[in-house]
């Protein structure tokens, strides 16, 4: 039987393909980073899977030797004694095997999950260097020219009311009591 880690690395490392593809399509770095640290997440769960796949298939492999050798002990125990110490010895030492052989199984899976996430860090170092810092600081060059053509409106505006009050006092006069007038009227009848 498949390990569940398989089927969900599988999954996730084919999600995560779509996703970098969406972010590729769209020029976004983020989703291109976020497929990318899926795709690596999915292939370390996978590995796992495979890890626990090979080590049961080792236990079972180990189980049925073991049987056997038990088996052989029982048919031979009365007149072969020392047979059924060297099947039993034997059979110990392909457990021994087996045990030496899911480690490096297991050291295998890490090591490529180490190296899988070493090699994805150094995509989104590489991404954030090479896209993100770039956009942010053109976003941040353009807010600033809108920063100050806004200045400049404001400052020519208020120049402009200026010297409307200058050339046109009584008007702005008029202007600004009608106004408070409204205001007040308008306060007035909500309290």
């Amino acid at each position: 039987m498949v390990d569940e880690n398989r089927i969900e690395g599988t999954a996730k490392n084919i999600g995560g393909k779509a996703q970098e593809a969406v972010g590729n399509v769209t020029g976004d770095s983020k989703t291109q980073a976020e497929g990318s640290a899926r795709q690596v997440e999915g292939k370390a769960q996978d590995t796992l899977g495979k890890a626990k796949d090979a080590a049961g298939d080792v236990a079972d492999k180990a189980r049925d030797v073991a049987s056997t050798a038990a088996d052989k002990a029982r048919d031979a125990a009365g007149n072969v004694a020392d047979k059924a110490r060297d099947v039993a010895g034997n059979a110990a030492d392909k457990a021994r095997d087996v045990a030496g052989q899911v480690r490096e199984v297991a050291t295998d899976a890490a090591d490529t999950a180490t190296s899988e996430l070493a090699r994805l860090r150094a995509q989104v170092e590489e991404l954030m260097r090479d896209r993100v810092k770039p956009a942010l600081t053109d976003a941040a060059n353009i807010a600033g020219d809108y920063a100050q053509q806004a200045r400049g409106l404001i400052s020519d505006q208020a120049q402009a009311a200026t010297t409307r009050v200058r050339e046109q006092p009584l008007i702005s006069v008029a202007v600004v009591a009608a106004v408070a007038f409204v205001i007040g009227r308008l306060t007035a009848d909500r309290y």
